[in-house]
């Protein structure tokens, strides 16, 4: 019996292009890399058998996306299976409608489109009116952001077993940080001035840097170190920096700091000597070299963090069809409803658009939407008045209230705040104030601060926090901190605005997480944290500080933009964003 079925075998294999051997590291690539299941040997010889009778003498090329689609359809259907067992397999091969010749995998929220290759010969236009709404325009609450847990070992993303909860375990604090130190720890890493030469000798690097773990400084005094960790600030008022399991007292009386503001809660990089007394003489700190999206996606395997697993080919398909769109978003920020001031603007506002000749994509109202802190005004009836009026100005303009996506984020002074305590991510402003407004604008939508949209290829990130002031309040100074000053001080004021910006742009981007703070001075939903990361780069990142004018800035391939307040003195102000070409459009104009 067993010989019948080791010829068995052997007759299936011969006549199969593709070995168990072969497809091994294209399967593992892409089931456990970026899908996280594993594969036994009985099913990974399934799919070798599958992957010859689908793609015949050109499964090398042509394998990866049908495995992608296999690995997807796994995903939905089995999602609690993480081990790919050959009984379940044999059955969704089965029932898997792919043609003779392997295609690039479908939407994973839309039908099947019929040919990648024919919509990407086709226009722009053709290609986005293909697509379903949902494919090219989502906005993603925090509170539904998929979860995923960094896997330092594998260096990438992988989807979280339990369900994030509002009352985290105190465990769930420490996996916090551990989670901002492996992501920003492993993208120094992948930085060419942070990598060993491959070989030694005349025509080897020798100024590539190497981190030092701060356990290692013990017994090595005198000796000059690159260390790196995050910043936090005893009880007794002394700077330490700790990583994963060690920790050592700063002493920054002489340090240069870097651009950027700095503060605890940063994940820093320090160069200093080691002092006999245990104490570490800080002479430069620097932020975390910057790494662009592209980057951060091919090292984490195109890994998608809204959940929908696209592939490259599908990224491209997007990309082509985005260069159709040319409707911008248009950004308002501080839109108070108990001022009569921000309601006239907000209506010649409207009637710009109400008659131009393409709609916006969308219109983002950012709170707070009461100038007096919902928790101190003791009325909700007054809060909720301010959204009626607002729906009596959107019921003027039919045309934006029928077919514009409008975008609700709330800000500091907007509920879920206790005694001047906000946690963050922010919940969505509760339904019960703005149900009239849901009746007037069909499109309207409430989500979470921070929040994301997903707009074809790309992603959009909008945070509403007034950092700038916080970054100052609680900002550490070194020595040059004063020439820094008087640097800027000597600029002119426009000048001086943009510096501030490009500072408080490097920090947040730098840091891969927006609010780098220590927990204790910015406190988040442990849970949560994940929904504040940065990392991959966005490719536009809103930050709505209204104690700040308006910029718009380039760093790192992503753009970070403010609209400032929608009120500045006799003005009302407001910002367009076009998401084909980058560009910024600020609008200042006169009540």
């Amino acid at each position: 019996m067993d010989t019948a079925n080791r010829e068995n075998k052997e007759n299936l294999y011969a006549s199969s292009l593709v070995s168990p051997t072969a497809l091994r590291p294209v399967a593992f690539h892409v089931f456990t890399r970026k899908y996280d299941l594993n594969i036994n040997r009985d099913s990974l010889q399934e799919l070798a058998a599958y992957v010859s009778k689908k793609c015949g003498s050109q499964w090398r090329s042509q394998c990866e996306p049908l495995l992608d689609e296999i690995a997807k359809t796994w995903k939905r259907l089995h999602d609690s299976e993480p081990i790919v067992t050959k009984p379940l397999l044999s059955s969704l091969l089965a029932n898997l409608a792919v043609p003779h010749e392997a295609r690039t995998a479908s939407f994973s929220r839309a039908p099947t489109l019929d040919s990648t290759n024919s919509l990407l010969r086709s226009s722009s236009t053709q290609v986005r009116d293909a697509l379903h709404e949902n494919d090219y325009f989502r906005v993603i609450d925090s509170f539904q952001l998929p979860k995923r847990i960094y896997d330092s070992n594998r260096k990438t993303f992988i989807s979280s077993k339990s369900s994030p909860s509002l009352l985290a375990p105190a465990s769930s604090s420490v996996e916090m940080l551990h989670r901002r130190f492996h992501v920003v720890f492993n993208r120094i890493l992948r930085n060419e001035n942070f990598q060993n030469p491959s070989f030694s000798g005349s025509f080897s690097q020798t100024n590539s840097h190497q981190i030092t773990p701060i356990r290692n400084l013990l017994g090595r005094s005198g000796g000059e170190f690159l260390l790196f960790g995050i910043l936090s600030v005893a009880p007794d008022g002394k700077l330490w920096l700790e990583d994963l399991d060690s920790q050592v007292q700063l002493d920054i009386s002489i340090a240069t700091f870097g651009f950027g503001h700095f503060c605890a809660g940063c994940f820093v990089l320090v160069n200093g000597q080691f002092l006999d007394s245990g104490v570490f003489l800080v002479s430069e700190v620097g932020h975390p070299p910057i790494e662009r999206r592209e980057a951060s996606l091919k090292a984490l395997s195109q890994v998608d963090s809204f959940g929908s697993n696209l592939d490259a080919n599908q990224l491209n398909l997007l990309r082509h069809a985005e260069q159709a769109y040319k409707s911008p978003f248009v950004f308002l920020s501080e839109v108070h409803l108990d001022d009569t001031r921000c309601l006239q603007a907000l209506e010649k506002i409207f009637q710009k658009y109400e008659y131009a000749e393409l709609l916006p994509a969308c219109v983002i109202l950012c709170g707070s939407f009461t100038s007096t802190a919902f928790h101190n005004s003791g009325s909700s009836l007054d809060y909720k008045e301010g959204f009626n009026k607002l729906a009596l100005t959107f019921a003027k303009f039919p045309r934006i209230s029928k077919d514009c996506r409008v975008i609700f984020v709330p800000g500091p002074n907007d509920p879920w705040t206790t005694y001047g305590l906000s946690l963050m991510p922010k919940r969505a402003i509760p339904l019960h104030f703005v149900n009239r407004i849901q009746r007037i604008c069909k499109h309207a939508i409430f989500t979470s601060n921070p929040c994301r949209i997903s707009f074809f290829s790309q992603e959009i990130v909008i945070y509403r926090e007034d950092i700038t002031g916080r970054f100052q309040r609680h900002g550490l100074k070194g020595s040059n901190a004063s020439s820094q000053n008087a640097q800027s001080d000597s600029l002119p004021l426009e000048e001086q605005q943009l510096y501030q910006n490009r500072k408080l742009v490097k920090t947040i981007l730098d840091q891969s997480h927006l609010s780098p703070f220590h927990p204790r001075t910015r406190p988040v939903l442990w849970d949560f944290d994940y929904s504040l990361s940065t990392f991959p780069l966005p490719n536009c990142l809103a930050i709505v500080d209204s104690q700040i004018p308006a910029f718009n800035i380039h760093y790192g391939g992503c753009l970070a933009l403010n609209p400032g307040p929608l009120i500045l003195g006799l003005h009302y102000n407001w910002q367009e964003f076009h998401p084909v070409t980058k560009q910024v459009t600020a609008f200042h104009e006169r009540l």
